[in-house]
């Protein structure tokens, strides 16, 4: 798992990347309407229920992929060390995700993009962050699918399913 845990640090050093990338460019725009905050509404004029929901479904699917952590913990050295590590990323996740994001709707408030990515300008730049956005999403799905293909495989190896594989 040490190759693992280097993709891991890899993909949140992207990460971090482009959030700082992306916090760059809002503040190098500079706020829409003269000052922070100016071109803001707390509740959209335009909103609409299907609107809702689908901001809705994007703040659940920025946290739906942390359910793993059960099958993480279960590959865990130190399974005591859990607790303390999941506080540490979900702390950390919504200070980042806050931060963000209070950043973007101050700056560009209902103009603000909804895929926060999109704000970066410049060809070049635009095509590093996608390449560190595609790394880091690649990683993840690695992260996630080797705890769920352990617990697969040790469901198969049980029934004695594929048992010819070992052979």
């Amino acid at each position: 798992l040490t190759e693992v845990s280097l993709l891991c640090g890899a993909s949140t050093a992207a990460i971090i990347i482009v959030i700082f990338l992306i916090i760059v460019q809002l503040v190098m725009d500079g706020p829409e309407g003269g000052s922070f905050g100016a071109n803001w509404d707390a509740i959209s004029p335009d909103l609409t229920l299907s609107g809702f929901f689908g901001g809705l479904s994007s703040f659940v699917f920025a946290y739906q992929g942390q359910d793993i952590f059960c099958e993480i913990i279960s590959e865990m050295r130190e399974e005591k060390d859990a607790p303390k590590a999941i506080g540490m990323s979900y702390g950390l996740m919504t200070f980042v995700y806050s931060i963000t994001t209070v950043l973007a709707y101050g700056m560009k408030g209902r103009d603000v993009q909804g895929f926060l990515p999109d704000a970066i300008t410049g060809g070049g730049l635009t095509q590093f962050v996608g390449v560190l956005l595609f790394f880091h999403i690649l990683t993840a799905y690695l992260c996630i699918g080797i705890p769920f293909l352990n617990v697969m495989h040790a469901k198969f190896s049980a029934c004695g399913c594929f048992g010819a594989i070992h052979e």
